[in-house]
């Protein structure tokens, strides 16, 4: 008699993810260490972080080739994060359903980044004439119509400042898979970042401290 087919338990997984939020976009990590329909989780990302009253408006110079900026924006700001956590197999795949679906959730730390928003500003200088000089943008300082444009991006980089934070996140994912060597998934997911200080991302309007999102990821991985 043929002996019966042994079907691979997969033990460990790891996925790269692309995936969109509320406040901007990201790329992430994610390790899995399998046990039958559990895992332990570990989840890596970087994301940008957009603050919904942003505004780009054009410059009173555009007519002299004056650029479009961000309005009363101070800093970008970008999140590193990573979390651990516990997921669990609620609909495996098998021959009659083509999806399983897996939730979790993991706590961990965030590191945010704060890189100074710099913009081109029309100096007077003598005979009526005037130059152009980049400097971070400062509600106080700078008015409407003194803004050329928005800067290099580049400049402030060595001025970047870090704030230390808290992560938690929940998941729910769809793998859409052929078989159990690969993963190939669409992942929905809400978070909470939190910082012990308001994250200055516009000048003079409102920051938050506290940052809740929703978001959707794709997956794509492997197990073994």
């Amino acid at each position: 008699a043929q002996e019966a087919d042994v079907v691979r338990e997969p033990k460990v997984a790891v996925c790269m993810d692309v995936f969109g939020h509320n406040y901007g976009l990201g790329l992430g990590l994610d390790f899995w260490k399998l046990s039958g329909k559990k895992a332990i989780t570990a989840h890596a990302q970087i994301s940008s972080f957009k603050d919904r009253h942003e505004t780009k408006i054009n410059s009173v110079y555009d007519d002299q080739g004056g650029k479009s900026f961000i309005y009363d924006k101070k800093n970008y700001f970008y999140s590193v994060s990573a979390v651990v956590g516990m997921s669990k197999e609620v609909l495996a795949r098998s021959q009659n359903n083509r999806v399983g679906i897996r939730v979790g959730g993991a706590l961990g730390i965030a590191l945010g980044m704060l890189k100074p928003y710099y913009v081109q500003v029309a100096i007077p200088t003598s005979g009526g004439k005037g130059e152009i000089r980049e400097m971070p943008y400062d509600n106080a300082t700078l008015n409407f119509t003194d803004i050329y444009g928005e800067g290099d991006y580049f400049l402030g980089v060595s001025e970047m400042k870090f704030v230390p934070g808290l992560s938690a996140r929940g998941s729910c994912m769809f793998d859409f898979s052929q078989n159990l060597d690969y993963i190939r998934g669409i992942e929905l997911f809400l978070f909470a970042d939190i910082y012990p200080k308001k994250i200055e991302i516009l000048d003079a309007g409102k920051n938050n401290m506290l940052f809740l999102g929703a978001g959707l990821s794709i997956q794509i991985g492997n197990t073994w």
